[in-house]
């Protein structure tokens, strides 16, 4: 080996301009500085996009992936900085064939190795920022093995591009083995010291004393133990690893990377997986859902645990099957199974992470729209068209995600979905032509909603039921009365709907005064009390119109009636009457103004004290009682025969 390299070494000495090779490695690290320089500039003028995404968010696990997802394309960018800057100069300074160009090309692209594996360590590890550490490790045990994965990494990649460089100056086979032995034997020794350093760390880890995932007991129970066959699954990969280098001649080196990095890349589908599955089971899993139901049992602790089990097993079998490719070990199953299972597994994330950002845009935009006070005694305030239509929208993308997911796992799996596509259509047409009144409700309820008939938040009569529309599903609309009741009402059923939730209403209140009463007196009344309202900061906008006294609109047998009127927007007309009558009743006691009340009046003819007693003895004259029942009787017909101005007066 020192006779090789001593070898390129007066190759590169015949070959450089200079005639000095040692300058060839400067010039090497000069381009590799430079990198190293742009990239710490734009880290500092980054470092507040770095502090927002390192900041953790009020909301859980979803938005802590979009801020990792975040801090991945930051470093992404840094990446692509690096190898921008330093592939530029490379052109530049180094000729494009020869000795030196070799040298310096494979350096560099070792260069361009080491900086991308420290991209995939920074992601998963992230020694500096705890929050956007994909593995759930502490500072300590982070910043630790990121620094040997690193310098691990840096001598391997180093001694292998030093082999291909003594390769292509044409050094002896033996060279070659020489140093792939030195590759194999550094990577275990650095590997077997950091097993025994850090089994206690990974033994509290496999089995911690609080942890949100409880693991199995099996794992517990296996955990002061998980070196051994760490340990002799790095024998077998050592000597496997010796035995393709002797056999093929080839050093073998990224694919032990890749092994080694895939470690770390199924452990966090494990963690976040198991993560997203105690969510998605969780959030299903509707409050005071009966264990008896299949949701409720699936959502149940003991079966949760048992579906973390199974994907950890899948999750497992994939792991081995990916070995077994890596290294050309054909297994037909493992092929079928690696491609089926990880091609499910990532749409099913895609999918669930697609609906967890959508759903949280309509809440944040739906709890924007729709109405805050929902109590409206026969009326209400009022919903939002645009609150509404992302109700449906919402509804809509779960059913297109579910269908979207469904056929590309089957697809995945190799199971030919053509059939089933045709047998979903005629299955449609048929359901169509069986269900007419099914058809009819739907396509009805489309019609109310392009009308804009009502919306989530009004309280309209639809004739046969009234109340606020509380829910609007594909078929029926449901309604909650005043009193508490609720009715769901098909669209099909649904004729004239009155709406009186929109824009404006006009409350008109009437009311009875004595014959005697001043009208213009009542008039300025009206007039004063209006005034205060307007100035009132609360109630002054509650009002859309004046406050008017129309007069008198009736002439009663005991009373004369007038009425006043005022516009509010849906669901104040209520507090503004009880704000109204309670200063009309105020305003009239200071003014000496009363309010008639019904009567009757029975009129009594005089006695004729001219008749003689014999007439006097013919004539009965009526009694108390007598008088007082006819006076009953006349007041209840009276106000039988009245015809009711409101529903108030009734």
């Amino acid at each position: 080996m020192p006779g090789a390299m001593l070898d390129t070494w007066r190759q590169v000495a015949a070959a450089h301009s200079t005639g000095f090779p040692f300058l060839l490695m400067v010039q090497i690290c000069i381009v590799l500085l430079a990198g190293i320089l742009l990239e710490l500039f734009l880290r500092k003028k980054l470092r507040t996009t770095y502090a927002f995404a390192a900041t953790p968010p009020v909301d859980g696990v979803i938005y802590k992936l979009m801020h990792i997802g975040l801090g991945i394309l930051l470093e992404g960018f840094l990446l692509l900085s690096f190898v921008g800057i330093t592939f530029g100069l490379y052109i530049l300074i180094f000729p494009e064939k020869g000795i030196v160009a070799t040298i310096a090309s494979n350096y560099l692209i070792g260069a361009y190795y080491f900086r991308t594996l420290l991209f995939i360590l920074t992601i998963f590890l992230s020694p500096g920022r705890s929050f956007l550490r994909v593995l759930p490790f502490t500072d300590s045990v982070s910043r630790s093995l990121f620094v040997w994965s690193s310098s691990l990494c840096a001598v391997e990649i180093f001694l292998a591009r030093s082999g291909i460089i003594l390769k292509k100056s044409g050094a002896d086979e033996a060279v070659l083995l020489a140093i792939v032995g030195l590759i194999i034997v550094s990577t275990t020794g650095m590997l077997l010291s950091l097993i025994m350093q850090k089994r206690r760390r990974v033994t509290d880890a496999l089995c911690p004393s609080s942890a949100e995932l409880k693991p199995l007991p099996l794992i517990c129970q296996f955990a002061p133990y998980w070196q051994l066959p760490v340990l002799l699954f790095l024998f077998c990969t050592t000597l496997f690893w010796e035995i393709r280098v002797l056999d093929s001649g080839k050093i073998h080196f990224g694919k032990i990377i890749i092994g080694l990095l895939a470690i770390p890349v199924f452990l966090s589908f494990d963690i976040w997986g198991r993560k997203l599955l105690q969510i998605v089971l969780t959030k299903s899993s509707p409050r005071g859902q009966s264990q008896g139901s299949l949701l409720g049992i699936m959502c149940s602790e003991k079966y949760t645990q048992r579906i973390q089990s199974v994907y950890r097993a899948l999750l497992l079998a994939l792991l081995i099957f990916f070995f077994l490719g890596l290294f050309r070990i054909d297994v037909a199953l493992g092929r079928m199974f690696t491609a089926g299972v990880l091609s499910s597994i990532l749409i099913i994330t895609l999918i669930y992470l697609a609906w967890q950002f959508f759903t949280g845009w309509v809440d944040r935009r739906i709890r924007e729209e729709m109405p805050d006070d929902e109590d409206a005694d026969e009326g209400g305030k009022g919903g939002s068209r645009r609150g509404t239509l992302l109700l449906l929208l919402r509804k809509f993308v779960l059913v297109l995600l579910f269908v979207v997911a469904s056929i590309s796992i089957l697809s995945a799996l190799g199971v030919n979905i053509a059939p089933l596509i045709a047998g979903a259509g005629i299955l449609g047409l048929a359901v169509s032509f069986g269900a007419q009144s099914l058809v009819t409700d739907i396509f009805s309820g489309i019609f109310f909603l392009i009308d804009d008939a009502f919306r989530v938040g009004d309280y309209i009569d639809t004739g046969s039921a009234k109340g606020l529309v509380e829910h609007i599903s594909l078929r029926a609309v449901r309604l909650r009365h005043h009193r508490g009741m609720v009715q769901t009402v098909p669209f099909g059923k649904i004729g004239t709907v009155v709406n009186f939730s929109r824009d404006y209403i006009i409350m008109k209140l009437d009311f009875r005064v004595k014959y005697d009463t001043d009208v213009d007196k009542v008039r300025k009344i009206v007039k004063r009390i209006y005034n205060e309202l307007l100035q009132d900061t609360e109630l002054g906008p509650k009002l859309i119109g004046k406050l008017k006294s129309q007069g008198v609109r009736q002439m009663d047998d005991s009373a004369m009636i007038m009425r006043i009127k005022f516009t509010t927007p849906p669901g104040e007309q209520f507090v503004m009457r009880k704000e109204i009558l309670m200063r009309l009743q105020e305003a009239f006691g200071e003014n000496n103004i009363e309010f008639a009340h019904r009567n009757v009046t029975v009129y009594m003819p005089p006695e004729d004290n001219e008749k003689d007693s014999t007439d006097k003895k013919s004539i009965q004259r009526p009694s108390k009682e007598m008088i007082r029942g006819a006076a009953t009787a006349a007041m209840l017909n009276n106000e039988e025969n009245a015809t009711p101005s409101t529903e108030n007066d009734r």
